[in-house]
């Protein structure tokens, strides 16, 4: 019976990198940025600019991060607040740039 104990503890996991595990499930949360009201008119602008069909890139605050997309728009919906690019919806509140 010792014989096989001691085998088994053979194949327990080995930590390393103590805590690198612990580091690893923090909360890495970016916070959003606030945009000025000149960034704010110019992009507003651009948003009534988009046509169904357009390539565009737009990066957008998904809740704890920033994403960059690139993709033709599917949808432009101005009376709910969001677009449709390769099949991603997003809210137009979260969109920090846009390039047509």
């Amino acid at each position: 019976m010792r014989k096989m104990v001691d085998r088994a503890r053979l194949f327990l996991s080995y930590d390393a990198l103590k805590g690198f595990k612990e580091l690893l499930q923090e909360d890495t949360t970016i916070p959003r940025k606030e945009l000025c009201e000149d960034q704010y008119y110019e992009l507003n602008w651009k948003i009534h600019q988009i046509q169904e069909g357009d390539t565009i890139e737009v990066v957008y605050y998904t809740g704890s991060s920033y994403s960059q997309i690139r993709g033709i728009v599917q949808t432009v919906n101005l009376n709910d607040h969001y677009i449709y690019i390769n099949h991603h919806k997003i809210q137009l509140k979260n969109i920090c740039s846009l390039e047509l």
